[in-house]
């Protein structure tokens, strides 16, 4: 591992003001909000806030550090102290007012973060959430199913793939207002999934009668999918005076026996 004074000495770099607006404000954690966390996003800069006289701490993955290749730079070195060990890299303002940004990049990933004192609460620990490689979550679906039988119908609000079974059914057309359509529609022959690209309010779910009568469904929410717990040609969804009609292109309907007997092969006939 390379000697951290050697590394700061040669990479420290001053860098332009990045705007405020490209700021991502952490989550923070239920059990004290000076434990944060962050979506991680190349394209993002992340705000810390700090205090003179607190530390904070920027804890990336297991498995993350920097190495020969890293760069570490801080705009305003001297007015900070700063230490890396492993995957976590600790700092804290020793003058008052000293705003500045750190420009990082390790072995895995390039981060940009803006150092704010005066406002409010420090954050005492950093941490990110990571979208998972594609790749990566396949792999794990694939523990029980085998590459062959998996279909990819979306992906997540975390940039993951989302896979399903490859016989289930994903024949579905959708009309009407663009801001309830659903960005993925499938089934599996007992229940009817709607994903959606927000886990806020969803729609009323509809099933539409023959004689365009509706009929309203049982239906849960799992994250931001909608599941409804049947299979139909024709679903209503409605939100306010927004409309949409999603349509099942492969639906299977029971036919009448017409042949009045179990074996296919007779007809029965009155005497």
């Amino acid at each position: 591992m390379m000697k951290f004074k050697r590394l700061c000495l040669s990479l420290c770099v001053a860098l332009l003001a990045i705007s405020a607006q490209a700021e991502q404000l952490p989550m923070v954690s239920k059990a004290d909000n000076r434990v944060q966390l962050f979506n991680y996003n190349p394209d993002d800069v992340y705000l810390i806030s700090t205090q003179v006289g607190y530390a904070s701490l920027i804890q990336l993955e297991q498995g993350e550090y920097l190495d020969d290749e890293s760069v570490l730079g801080m705009g305003d070195a001297e007015s900070w102290s700063l230490a890396v060990r492993s995957n976590n890299i600790v700092f804290k303002p020793i003058n008052y007012q000293p705003d500045t940004n750190i420009v990082l990049v390790t072995n895995k990933r390039t981060y940009a973060f803006q150092l704010s004192t005066g406002r409010g609460e420090p954050t005492y620990i950093a941490r990110f959430r990571y979208p998972e490689e594609p790749s990566t979550q396949k792999k794990e679906v694939e523990n029980n199913l085998t590459a062959d039988a998996l279909k990819q119908v979306g992906i997540d609000n975390l940039g993951r793939g989302l896979f399903i079974e490859a016989k289930y059914n994903t024949q579905y057309k959708y009309r009407g207002e663009p801001m309830l359509k659903p960005t993925a529609v499938w089934s599996d022959g007992r229940f009817t999934y709607l994903k959606f690209a927000h886990a806020g309010d969803l729609p009323s779910v509809y099933r539409v009668m023959p004689d365009n009568s509706e009929m309203l469904v049982n239906s849960h929410i799992e994250g931001d999918t909608l599941v409804i717990q049947e299979v139909s040609q024709l679903y209503r969804l409605r939100f306010g005076r927004a409309v949409g009609d999603v349509a099942n292109l492969d639906v299977k309907i029971p036919t009448f026996n017409t042949d009045g007997t179990s074996d296919s092969r007779l007809i029965r006939t009155e005497q």
